[in-house]
């Protein structure tokens, strides 16, 4: 008897969710949703945030050593010729070439731009990053360079500086 009782209830009773149970778990699962998108824009963030840093380094990096590499093996360096901090810089390599490295072309176009001069041809080797470039003669065969490089979307700056002996400087 007992176990026919039991039958009944059974059979009559609906399997299933009631509309209070559904709301709880879909506020629940939206709860959950919104604490992981949030979570992945702030990962994308600091993402983006590091590849700009990664990415301006790597350009100061490449300028700075670009200009290190000439300016070691320089045989004499024009300017700046009585000491002081400048912006541009006007060198002889080891092969009689006048070189000058300085921020915009001769004539003073794309001031944001790292040029290499070399017989009256600018040759930029940054594009519209660089907002500091400054040269400054220690002793007379130590020249020490500083260069800022800035991201234009973002504002994120990267400042990279070095000392050069002039290894041809007598």
């Amino acid at each position: 008897m007992q176990k026919l009782l039991l039958l009944k209830f059974f059979r009559f009773r609906q399997s299933g969710f009631t509309l209070i149970e559904l709301l709880i778990g879909m506020a629940l699962a939206s709860l959950l949703m919104a604490v992981l998108v949030s979570f992945l824009f702030v990962s994308l963030k600091a993402w983006h945030y590091g590849s700009t840093q990664s990415a301006l380094q790597q350009t100061a990096r490449i300028s700075l050593d670009t200009m290190v590499r000439e300016l070691r093996y320089a045989k004499t360096i024009q300017s700046p010729s009585g000491g002081g901090t400048v912006n541009a810089i006007t060198f002889t390599n080891f092969r009689n070439e006048v070189i000058t490295y300085s921020r915009g072309t001769s004539s003073g176009a794309n001031p944001q731009t790292l040029y290499r001069r070399v017989f009256l041809t600018d040759n930029p080797l940054t594009e519209n990053t660089v907002t500091a470039l400054s040269f400054t003669i220690v002793r007379p065969r130590t020249v020490f360079a500083v260069i800022t490089i800035t991201d234009a979307n973002s504002g994120q700056r990267e400042t990279l500086q070095t000392a050069v002996t002039c290894l041809n400087v007598h």
